[in-house]
């Protein structure tokens, strides 16, 4: 797997961001959703690999974590319209 292997081992901060990373998917896609179960959601496992691979690259923790939280939050369909907002 390509993705997998271009990995290479996270530590301290890097390495919990990654937890909390697979912690989203685990506890916001339910196992039991069709949609997610019968389609391949690319632009999710896109934004999954990107977000890995720049924190291995990167000192900046915030923007990859936050990238991935909006796309996960857009396909899940509950990213709240901002600029629709409460005036």
């Amino acid at each position: 797997n390509k993705i997998v292997n271009s990995i290479h081992p996270l530590k301290g901060h890097k390495l919990f961001s990654a937890y909390y990373l697979n912690e989203l998917i685990l506890k916001l896609i339910p196992q039991e959703d069709a949609h997610y179960q019968s389609t391949n959601n690319e632009s999710l496992v896109i934004a999954y690999s990107l977000a890995l691979n720049e924190l291995v690259s990167s000192n900046n923790l915030e923007l990859p974590l936050r990238l991935f939280e909006y796309t996960l939050l857009n396909e899940l369909g509950v990213f709240p319209d901002l600029e629709n907002g409460a005036e």
